[in-house]
């Protein structure tokens, strides 16, 4: 059978063993939401950041996100990202797409506002595309509280300096800017490109951090080399951007401040998580950055500090989710499961006392 046996723990709560073929996943096999394993400082940081729901603020006010992402061949990706920053919390979600993929992904979620911002067979690199092309995106950055590039943008090499753009008017704008997927292949195309830009969270995979690292310290990484240094000093060169280095836990840092999240998750890596991880972020470093624009006497460095927290936070809230989705799908378990149980953690961590 694939659960082995029930147990309970010190609070009389049924757990699970499952077989993984890393060893032994434990899970609940109920599916109530339980969080009280939830680290309490990634509750405490939530509930610091979110805006209050007291009927008093406009629509918008709690989180306007902008995705830049989805190409002919990948839609699903920007998707998830734009639902999972919705979930969290986001109130307005602003999509820029390819021309291919843009149909699709309107009629995948009315609460998508997808514009198509180029056309693959279109794409010139002159610098009077790159700037109409750009345009599209930073002639409404002032309604973005936060941005993400990069899910399914897929690896176009004109794009890049269109990211560059639009790196370079949020950071004028004070705006965090989440690079995922693509977004960090761009900058190990142009690792300069974070030399001007403000605030910005990469989030790599293992290989990807590798990749990331051989572009911008024009030398290999070694493999067994200490990953806090590693991850530190990259974000120094980057300008002290903030860092999150997926993997077994996930290690955030921005070269001055690191945190790790040992959330357990789960042994399934199914595609979307890292997508939907972008989308939570983006909200989290969104509400942050708000709460700090609030404070005349709060700089640069204070900001980046707030962006490190609310980024350990994100991870912490997915790696709970996708855990209680395992519990209660197993082996199964898809990324749109990941999105049904990530609202009711995060609703689950309001009610949850401080």
């Amino acid at each position: 059978r694939y659960f082995r046996e029930n147990r309970k723990n010190a609070h009389g709560d049924v757990i699970e063993e499952r077989n993984s073929p890393n060893g032994t996943f434990k899970g609940r096999r109920d599916s109530e939401l339980r969080i009280e394993s939830l680290k309490p400082e990634a509750i405490r940081i939530f509930k610091s950041i979110a805006p209050p729901l007291d009927f008093k603020s406009h629509k918008g006010q709690g989180g306007r996100i902008a995705i830049v992402g989805g190409s002919k061949d990948y839609t699903g990706a920007p998707y998830y990202a734009g639902m999972a920053a919705l979930k969290t919390g986001a109130e307005l979600l602003y999509m820029f797409a390819s021309a291919e993929a843009s149909p699709a992904l309107k009629v995948y979620s009315p609460e998508l506002m997808v514009t198509p911002f180029y056309g693959t067979s279109l794409c010139s690199g002159t610098n009077e595309w790159v700037s109409r092309t750009a345009s599209i995106i930073t002639e409404r950055m002032k309604r973005f509280h936060a941005i993400v590039i990069g899910p399914g943008m897929g690896r176009n090499k004109h794009l890049v300096p269109v990211i560059r753009n639009v790196l370079h008017e949020a950071a004028r704008a004070k705006i965090p800017t989440v690079l995922d997927a693509d977004g960090v292949w761009a900058v190990c195309q142009d690792p300069e490109m974070l030399n001007q830009a403000g605030m910005v969270v990469l989030t790599p995979n293992k290989v990807e951090f590798e990749k990331l690292y051989t572009s911008v310290m024009q030398v290999e990484r070694k493999l067994d080399g200490d990953l806090k240094a590693d991850v530190e000093s990259l974000c120094r060169k980057l300008n002290n951007a903030v860092i999150i280095r997926k993997g077994r836990s996930d290690f955030i840092s921005n070269g001055i401040i690191s945190l790790e999240c040992v959330e357990m998750g789960a042994p399934k890596r199914s595609g979307g998580i890292g997508d939907v991880l972008a989308g939570v972020t983006a909200t989290c470093v969104a509400w942050a950055q708000m709460k700090s624009s609030l404070s005349p006497k709060q700089d640069f460095k204070e900001s980046q500090k707030n962006i490190v927290y609310a980024a350990h936070c994100a991870c912490s809230i997915v790696r709970k989710a996708w855990e209680i989705t395992f519990s209660d799908c197993g082996r199964g378990s898809c990324v749109p499961d990941l999105l049904d149980k990530l609202r009711s953690v995060i609703n689950s961590i309001e009610a949850a006392a401080c």
